[in-house]
């Protein structure tokens, strides 16, 4: 049996409606029909049996509906999702600026609600382009985006050695990554490629950006995730008076060739970096 809440929740129904029928039946034993059944004749004087039997039977359905909506307070935060107005920016400031952060694919909806301008330079800012570490939020250790060619979401499980319990809301917990620059050059296009694979694109000129994407995309069969879809924009470069943008994507496609990515990287030098995250990994499509 599933141990959800809402299984609780429905066996503390049929009991509830068990036991009301329970004191239904008593409230009949007394009851008198005669006549050719035309007219009903309620006896009012009861035998201590069937009062004893009523009595027990109001305690023990009155102590079923207590448990039911006590459990049904106890079990309000499993079905209240996270507050994201309050968990991003205490998450954003937690995390070390150079980290990136991958959220919960579709948190993403209403972080960007609330803080849609600090959202979209944040995701631009914490775009990995040196070493550096990823840091993961959910409920379990996936790593989750958006297929853009199906426009459904994934989910890799990505084990983590270091957690943290976010203090804000204690369902959630804060998974550590480390990336890994892939040493991409002519000697490297015989090796084998194994594990998974994050794309960094940019910040770059969004025309630019435009262009490496569809590159990145056309690349035969193989499966890019978009992480962090609804946090992704343009945001203006003070210092260059221009915008850009940026992506980050995932993939663990086995039938990725080396030899595409040291292509890639030598055409846009500056605005992509591939990484290495992990060697395990189970891709889940929801």
């Amino acid at each position: 049996m599933d141990d959800s809440p809402v299984s609780f929740f429905s066996l503390y129904i049929c009991l509830v409606i068990g036991i009301w029928t329970i004191a239904s039946v008593h409230s009949n034993l007394d009851m008198a029909l005669y006549d050719s059944g035309r007219r009903v004749r309620f006896n009012t004087r009861f035998s201590k049996k069937i009062l004893y039997g009523r009595i027990i039977s109001a305690i023990f359905l009155t102590l079923v509906i207590f448990i039911s909506f006590f459990h049904i307070y106890l079990s309000l935060p499993f079905w209240t999702p996270p507050d994201w107005k309050k968990l991003y920016p205490s998450i954003e400031q937690r995390i070390d600026a150079k980290s990136f952060i991958c959220y919960p694919v579709w948190s993403g909806i209403p972080i960007r609600y609330y803080y849609l301008a600090k959202a979209l330079v944040q995701s631009v800012v914490r775009t990995p382009q040196t070493v550096g570490s990823f840091v993961s939020i959910g409920e379990k250790p996936t790593i989750s985006g958006v297929d853009i060619e199906t426009g459904h979401s994934v989910e890799f499980e990505i084990p983590s050695k270091k957690v943290q319990v976010l203090e804000e809301d204690p369902r959630l917990y804060i998974f550590y990554h480390e990336l890994k620059t892939m040493s991409l050059s002519e000697e490297t296009i015989k090796k084998d490629l194994k594990g998974v694979i994050i794309a960094s694109i940019g910040p770059c000129d969004p025309q630019v950006f435009q262009k490496i994407q569809e590159e990145l995309l056309s690349m035969g069969e193989h499966v890019w995730v978009l992480l962090n879809p609804f946090l992704k924009g343009e945001v203006k470069d003070i210092r260059k008076n221009k915008f850009v943008t940026s992506a980050v994507y995932i993939s663990n496609d086995p039938t990725i060739k080396m030899a595409t990515l040291v292509s890639l990287k030598k055409k846009f030098d500056h605005f992509l970096t591939f990484y290495l995250l992990s060697s395990e990994i189970d891709q889940k499509k929801q």
